[in-house]
């Protein structure tokens, strides 16, 4: 192994006569050399000794010089401490194998990573955890029980990450029952003035005053035969509808005031933080937190660089004047035409506010035409 080889050097004007003393001394050597008054030949390692004793009792001046690989490593025999931190750091680094030190969410879109992850520290599963005392089976089965908005969850720890796929529970849209039977009832009172009756028996006439509740589209329907049929009532009925809303403003409200800012980077590590803290000190602030994966050269290392961000602010209460809190009002009021009456026709409005108690009040009596029909089962009892 050119590992191991020896190179010597010899000064001579007479290389024939070295070499020849050289085979005399029964010297295992290779590549020999002469060049500008000097002979070079290689040996192994182990004959060092033998070397140095012939050129001793041979009187001649020999020069070793270390060329292989070992002979670049020398350099460490002075450096104990380099040694031992290599030593240590590669210790570490295995150990480090045994350790679950990254925890990443897949599949979620309604929870937020910061959740199912709360949720995983909740069953035991945390960044930092020995990966050999978890039942990752336990730990799913867990998860599953105490968050019903997660229908599937599995850990798949690899190496050093732990990769959490989710998926959520689907809600099941609410849409009309298009076989069952069904009634039309009011939604609102109000008096009647047209009608759209598509299937059922309309139980009401033009003019009729109804309240809420009240049968307006009958999903029974008498045969001439003298029986009867269930059917899904369809249809719209329109009615003239007045209703009161009323929209409470705050005259007076809280804002923050920001008075300092602090930041500060730390070192996470087997779930612990080392670095200054920010945001635990007395008064309010808001706190900012980024984790960052370490990693040089496509290596991802066994810790994260965190990053707080802290808002200190104080407290302060403010006035609000009574035109800004009756625009406010207002466009509580307009939200909520858009929202709840987008497809009523507005006859008439009629406004009034008042202060009392800190607050100013809206009162809007409405009166519009609108679609007051609403579908409801028809249960029937069995004997």
């Amino acid at each position: 192994m050119r590992a191991l080889f020896a190179l010597w050097h010899i000064k001579s004007d007479t290389p024939e006569k070295t070499f020849t003393r050289l085979i005399m001394s029964d010297i295992d050597f290779t590549h020999p050399r002469y060049k500008e008054g000097e002979v070079t030949f290689e040996t192994s390692i182990f004959s060092v000794k033998k070397i140095k004793k012939w050129a001793e009792k041979e009187k001649i001046a020999i020069t070793l010089t270390y060329e292989g690989t070992l002979n670049k490593l020398s350099f460490l025999k002075k450096r104990k401490g380099l040694i031992f931190g290599v030593l240590f750091s590669l210790f570490l680094i295995y150990l480090s194998t045994f350790y679950v030190w990254s925890v990443r969410i897949e599949g979620n879109e309604t929870l937020t990573d910061f959740e199912i992850i709360k949720l995983l520290e909740e069953c035991g599963f945390h960044e930092g955890i020995n990966k050999r005392e978890v039942d990752v089976n336990e730990i799913q089965n867990t998860a599953l029980s105490r968050c019903h908005e997660i229908s599937f969850l599995s850990i798949n720890v690899h190496g050093m990450v732990a990769d959490v796929v989710v998926h959520e529970r689907q809600v099941a849209k609410k849409e009309n029952d298009t076989t069952g039977a069904y009634n039309l009832v009011a939604d609102f009172d109000g008096v009647i003035v047209s009608s759209l009756v598509l299937e059922g028996k309309a139980m009401f006439e033009t003019g009729n005053t109804v309240l809420k509740g009240e049968l307006l589209v009958s999903g029974i329907i008498d045969s001439v035969a003298g029986d009867s049929r269930l059917t899904h009532a369809k249809g719209k009925v329109f009615a003239r509808t007045s209703r009161t809303l009323t929209f409470d403003v705050p005259l007076s409200t809280f804002e923050k005031r920001y008075i300092k800012e602090e930041s500060a980077v730390a070192l996470r590590v087997l779930g612990k933080r080392f670095g200054k803290k920010l945001g635990d000190e007395s008064g309010d602030y808001d706190l900012v937190v980024v984790e960052e994966d370490l990693t040089f050269l496509g290596v991802t290392f066994p810790c994260k660089l965190e990053r707080r961000h802290a808002l200190y602010y104080n407290t302060e209460k403010t006035e609000l004047d009574s035109d800004k809190a009756e625009k406010i009002a207002y466009d509580e009021y307009h939200r909520y035409i858009l929202t709840e009456l987008d497809s009523a026709t507005i006859l008439e409005e009629e406004f009034h506010t008042e202060e009392h108690d800190g607050f100013l009040r809206l009162t809007a009596l409405v009166t519009a035409i609108e679609n007051i029909a609403t579908e409801k089962k028809i249960e029937i009892k069995k004997e």
